[in-house]
């Protein structure tokens, strides 16, 4: 069990109880777990920051409250509680905006103080369920007060494996996502290259007498097509809804688009736009994303042969 117990008293009035309640806590729990005193702030620090540092590191405060505790007053009669720089009042507060268990422990008799009796930072103490703890009762109520701080105390232990457990699970998640964009971009680049080095690789045309006119496309069972197509213009390569490979220039006879093709005086160039095999050229088995054909020769794709004819 890793969570603290913050044990918060005036020493003038309920030392003597609040070392009572600390023996005994520490016979259960060890001392470890329990805080009892600020005994020294360093010179030169803010002590109300050192207050709600050792407050943050607890999980549970225990306000011990006697007789005289609410009326308490300072050697110029000034109540203390009205003192934004009294300890208990300080520790209190804290642990109430942190929303930790505050358990009022009330000594031979006290009740937990109205909230109009408290100030402004204190108020939400008159609404948290306090323990009383009598002399003549004082082993049976450690009993009582130690079952409900197990409880707490492991409440609070299970809410920070499970935060740690989320924090964990939320790290590996982002660690994949951004494992799977990295990878992503990888093949994005591969891609690219890819791409650029099909461009930059010099394909043969053949300069032949004549001007492009029309493809021929053969499919694998032997049926053949003539597209007539016009220089300057750009073509969809891809099936129609009966599955043939068509050549069109409009997306309205293509239903499954596999490449992109310009016409050229004397030449085409083809550009995969994601087809499965990608684009062959004749005698070369390489499949790549982006070729010239020039007259009289051919390119393979979807499971066709295109020749491009004058």
């Amino acid at each position: 069990m890793a969570a603290k117990v913050f044990l918060c008293y005036r020493r003038d009035e309920t030392a003597g109880y609040a070392g009572r309640v600390q023996d005994r806590l520490a016979q259960e729990f060890g001392r470890d777990l329990l805080f009892m005193d600020v005994d020294t702030v360093p010179l030169g620090v803010n002590f109300v920051t050192v207050l709600h540092n050792q407050v943050a590191k607890c999980e549970v405060l225990l306000a011990v409250i006697g007789p005289n505790w609410l009326d308490a007053r300072d050697e110029d009669g000034t109540r203390r509680l009205d003192d934004p720089k009294d300890f208990v009042r300080i520790e209190i507060g804290a642990a109430l905006q942190r929303d930790i268990p505050v358990i009022p422990i009330l000594l031979d008799g006290a009740k937990v103080p109205k909230a109009n009796q408290l100030p402004k930072d204190l108020e939400e103490l008159s609404l948290r369920n306090g323990l009383d703890v009598r002399h003549a009762s004082f082993h049976n109520d450690m009993d009582r007060l130690i079952r409900g701080l197990k409880g707490q105390l492991e409440a609070a232990d299970a809410g920070k494996r499970r935060a740690v457990e989320d924090e964990l699970g939320c790290q590996e998640a982002e660690n994949k996502r951004r494992l799977d964009k990295a990878v992503a971009e990888q093949i994005q680049r591969s891609i690219e290259q890819e791409r650029r080095l099909d461009k930059e690789r010099v394909y043969t045309v053949v300069p032949e007498p004549g001007t492009v006119s029309a493809v021929r496309i053969k499919e694998e069972n032997g049926e053949t097509r003539l597209f007539r197509v016009e220089v300057g213009s750009t073509y969809k390569i891809g099936r129609a809804n009966d599955m043939d490979i068509v050549l069109s220039d409009t997306d309205k006879t293509v239903s499954r688009q596999h490449a992109k093709m310009i016409v050229h005086a004397n030449y085409v160039e083809v550009m995969d736009q994601g087809s499965l095999n990608k684009i062959e050229l004749e005698n070369d088995p390489v499949q790549r994303t982006y070729v010239k054909v020039g007259l009289h020769q051919s390119f393979f794709l979807g499971g066709a042969q295109f020749v491009v004819v004058p």
